[in-house]
């Protein structure tokens, strides 16, 4: 990994990176059944989650982020992965993994014990088996916005909430047909206390 740092200001770092699994275990979720009889088509079922194995995986790519405080009070951040997973014997990419990943944000510390932020995240498509068609599709990208906030109540107690999809994003067809949907607008709210 390389970082550079200037004036507490601007913070940047690249990431390179390389792993070889043995026997990953993979996962997909289908929708239907088995046809009933021959010529007739699948049957729509509760999802089931099927997993496989897979021997010989490599991923390999790097990750680039940078954060960059506009004053005291507001800072923006950045990151952006390439990662690129084969199957090593067959060398087709690896199902339900994206080649791209961006993430932009914005935090704002309001006032002393208040901090705000607003998130966007891109994913860039990826590869899905689709049981209907009998075979591997992509799916397209999504892009999901959220905020949060979070407020120091005391030394110890934190209170934090927010909205997670703002926009309602949804996934295409394709990765709804596998049961790859994307969570719809959430509210959340937590806390968290320091020992």
């Amino acid at each position: 990994m390389f970082s550079v740092s200037q004036d507490e200001r601007l913070q940047a770092g690249v990431m390179f990176f390389q792993t070889d699994i043995e026997d990953m275990i993979n996962t997909e979720t289908t929708r239907l059944l088995p046809p009933p009889g021959p010529g007739l088509p699948p049957v729509a079922e509760d999802p089931v989650l099927t997993t496989y194995n897979q021997p010989h995986v490599r991923v390999k790519g790097y990750e680039l982020q940078g954060r960059y405080f506009l004053t005291e009070a507001v800072g923006l951040r950045a990151n952006y992965t390439y990662s690129d997973a084969k199957d090593r014997d067959t060398d087709e990419a690896i199902r339900n993994s994206p080649q791209h990943v961006a993430n932009i944000g914005v935090d704002w510390q309001a006032m002393p014990k208040l901090g705000l932020n607003l998130d966007y995240q891109y994913t860039g498509s990826q590869y899905v088996y689709d049981v209907v068609r009998s075979g591997t599709f992509e799916t397209g990208a999504f892009h999901t916005v959220n905020v949060g906030a979070r407020y120091q109540a005391t030394s110890h107690l934190a209170l934090n909430g927010g909205l997670n999809n703002l926009t309602n994003e949804k996934r295409d067809e394709v990765a709804q047909a596998v049961d790859n949907i994307l969570m719809g607008r959430t509210l959340f709210v937590g806390f968290s206390y320091d020992i």
